[in-house]
């Protein structure tokens, strides 16, 4: 038995990172979901608007997906029908139905709150949301974090990186790009890696079941597909949009005092649900060059 803690968007039990999902040409896309196990094991999908276009040559689907904040990144399913666990958007599974091969299908899916277009020095609006502890037993020193946030970029067309794990992400881990080049083999999973550019050295990543770890120092875990491990490189950028986000507990429906990286919500029944508030307040000097800023939210409690 254990207190368990997760987001929501309001008391009902709606999850704040919801996903959306519209067929606009053709019905490619059966369902768009969210693991809670998948999304804290390989890291958080990133509140987007984004636009999927593919097509079925008769053994695989070959596409993209453009984030409206990003730019268009390519990607191929084999499995026909597919489900792309995170392949085609970070954190999101998607059921990709079997049809005619030849046709464009063409769909959107929109994962999360966006905060919107802030210029620099301006200050959103609060947003509610809801902290539920979904566990079988109380728990205690209940607290909603935010930490920065991790976005991999694979070669063109491979799905070597799956993710990072977003617990191994504190406020600590450096801000940049990193850069993992595999030096490898079978059996030895060596990777070159520089840090904005800077040579770090040689790294070893950590064989376990079908995945390889890859523990930067200081920074982010890397989790790799054994079966599709390639040289690469691969980049890892790590947000520094967490210190444009702000948390405050809740004051009789209205936000509290507004702080910067956490906000404690205290003892918590077993299905009590407390709520607080969050905002975007863009950074004095933020230029477009970052684009997009991206934080995650972190929930925490004790048992007792």
């Amino acid at each position: 038995m254990a207190a368990e803690l997760e987001i929501y968007e309001d008391s009902a039990g709606v999850q704040s990172r919801e996903v959306f999902y519209t067929n606009i040409t053709g019905d490619a896309i059966l369902a768009a979901y969210l693991i809670p196990e998948y999304v804290r094991t390989w890291g958080l999908a990133v509140a987007d608007t984004y636009t999927i276009e593919m097509e079925h040559d008769g053994t695989v689907w070959n596409g993209t997906v453009t984030p409206a904040t990003g730019l268009p990144t390519e990607f191929v399913l084999s499995d026909t029908p597919a489900v792309s666990q995170g392949s085609i958007i970070a954190g999101v599974a998607m059921d990709i139905d079997e049809l005619t091969p030849g046709p464009t299908y063409r769909a959107e899916v929109i994962v999360g709150w966006h905060a919107g277009t802030l210029v620099a020095g301006a200050t959103g609006t609060g947003h509610q949301l809801w902290a539920r502890n979904i566990g079988d037993v109380g728990g205690t020193d209940a607290r909603v974090l935010i930490r920065p946030d991790a976005t991999i970029r694979n070669p063109v067309g491979d799905t070597v990186a799956i993710g990072v794990d977003e617990t191994s992400l504190e406020l600590t881990t450096p801000i940049g790009v990193w850069e993992l080049t595999f030096t490898g083999s079978v059996g030895s999973y060596t990777f070159d890696v520089t840090f904005n550019g800077t040579p770090i050295g040689e790294i070893e990543g950590e064989e376990d079941g079908p995945q390889v770890h890859v523990q930067l120092p200081d920074g982010p875990l890397v989790v790799y597909d054994l079966v599709a491990i390639a040289v690469g490189p691969v980049e890892v950028e790590v947000s520094a949009g967490f210190q444009d986000f702000q948390l405050a507990p809740d004051v009789a429906g209205a936000p509290g005092t507004w702080a910067g990286a956490e906000v404690v919500l205290g003892a918590l029944d077993a299905d009590e649900a407390v709520p607080f508030w969050i905002r975007a307040q863009s950074a004095p000097g933020r230029s477009a060059v970052g684009n997009p800023y991206t934080a995650q939210l972190q929930a925490r409690i004790i048992s007792v």
